[in-house]
């Protein structure tokens, strides 16, 4: 069985991969948001963890994942078909 998965990178992810559009078939038959996070972090270095990770390697909350249209918060979501994601940056301001 297989996963793929389209993942839209809007700025800062866009300038850290380079890509607008990634395309990823996984050949398994599930994935957690906390697995794919760890393979994008591990493929685009410290410049993308760090919207992931704090210094001692937590998960942190720094960036929105959107997943066929929906928010996830919860890195553990597993997903056992192919999905859409969008990674978006927390804003905050005042």
């Amino acid at each position: 069985m297989e996963i793929r998965i389209r993942i839209k990178y809007l700025q800062p992810f866009k300038r850290i991969t380079g890509k607008t559009v990634d395309k990823i078939v996984l050949s398994t038959d599930k994935i957690s948001l906390r697995e794919l996070i760890c393979m994008l972090a591990e493929k685009y270095g410290t410049e993308f963890t760090k919207y992931f990770y704090d210094e001692q390697g937590n998960l942190i909350r720094g960036a929105f994942v959107v997943v066929n249209h929906r928010s996830i918060t919860d890195y553990e979501t597993v997903f056992d078909h192919s999905f859409e994601c969008t990674f978006v940056i927390a804003l905050s301001g005042g």
